[in-house]
């Protein structure tokens, strides 16, 4: 299964795209070595594939023909050997994200078995973090502590690092297989679900676990949604105990988490092929939008089925006002 979903992922390059939208700002961030004050305007888009470099596009410009800015990737590509620019990654970057506070700082997970935190402003590598055993899949800030960074590992766990304590290894839940994807609560600065290849996905209250690097927390829920891999689970940033999963499968589906009880809302094929990426329109909290393995994006407003209307009647109301 892991070859399988690992060549799934890099047959079709799947493309990671995270918008950066900034504006003038001053900036300082904890996990930075020597923290970093700039200005900038602007809007950008940090784009990850089978190259071990992360291009940085700005989508003011129109017909660019060339990134804004490279970070790492390979500076020499002999016979035998290849040398990369200092402190780039050395193998696929497979997951990336943008802090939203600190809009200068993007995170890389990769294959090679490494999280680096960049400063896009310098375009230089703030810090490098090796606590994982094999490839990293998944990366998520924290919605209410920026400084607060998951990871997650085909080594089986997923890490939390805080910027504020560097020193520290930080806390690990052991996972029973690799790990698809993860998301913070937007709702709950607490708790994050992981997505597995084994088709779950289960839920976590960073409060259950010890300040011990080695922390074994029993989930605050585990679903069976899917019979395939999960490879997106994605939350609703308007309406509260809203969880969309993509799969293999092909389906997309709709969870309500409650009391941290799931329970099963609609689904749907939107004819993507195997479900990568999603992500909840943050204008529109039902327009929900689909990457897949034929390669077209897909939107789908959740908000036409009748189960979802029924359960969420009162925010659809309140997005037609």
């Amino acid at each position: 299964m892991r070859r399988m979903s690992t060549s799934l992922r890099f047959g079709y390059m799947r493309i990671l795209m995270r918008m950066m939208q900034t504006y003038s700002m001053r900036s300082r961030f904890n996990f930075l070595s020597d923290s970093c004050e700039f200005e900038c305007q602007g809007n950008f888009i940090a784009v990850g594939s089978i190259d071990p470099s992360i291009e940085i596009w700005d989508l003011d410009v129109l017909d660019e023909v060339e990134p804004h800015i490279v970070l790492g990737g390979v500076k020499k590509k002999g016979k035998k050997s290849v040398k990369y620019h200092e402190d780039s990654h050395t193998d696929s970057v497979l997951d990336l994200a943008w802090n939203k506070e600190y809009r200068n700082t993007l995170a890389s997970a990769s294959a090679d078995k490494l999280v680096k935190v960049w400063d896009v402003a310098t375009g230089k590598c703030k810090i490098t973090m090796g606590h994982h055993t094999d490839k990293v899949q998944s990366l998520a800030w924290n919605h209410y502590q920026p400084q607060v960074l998951l990871s997650g590992s085909f080594d089986h766990s997923v890490v939390m690092r805080d910027g504020r304590t560097p020193s520290h290894p930080g806390i690990r839940w052991s996972i029973p297989v690799d790990v698809e994807s993860l998301a913070w609560n937007p709702h709950a600065e607490h708790s994050f679900v992981v997505s597995l290849e084994d088709g779950s996905v289960k839920g976590f209250d960073i409060r259950a676990a010890s300040s011990d690097s080695a922390a074994e927390a029993k989930p605050s829920f585990t679903l069976h949604a899917h019979d395939k891999a999960v490879c997106a689970a994605v939350y609703s940033l308007s309406v509260p105990n809203l969880l969309a999963t993509g799969s293999t499968d092909k389906m997309v589906k709709i969870w309500d988490l409650s009391n941290d009880q799931p329970s099963f809302i609609a689904s749907n094929n939107p004819k993507a092929g195997s479900v990568f990426s999603m992500t909840f329109s943050e204008d529109n909290p039902f327009l929900l939008a689909i990457g897949g393995a034929k390669g077209k994006l897909q939107l789908w407003d959740i908000s036409m089925d009748a189960g979802i209307s029924r359960l969420f009647g009162s925010y659809i109301n309140a997005k037609k006002v």
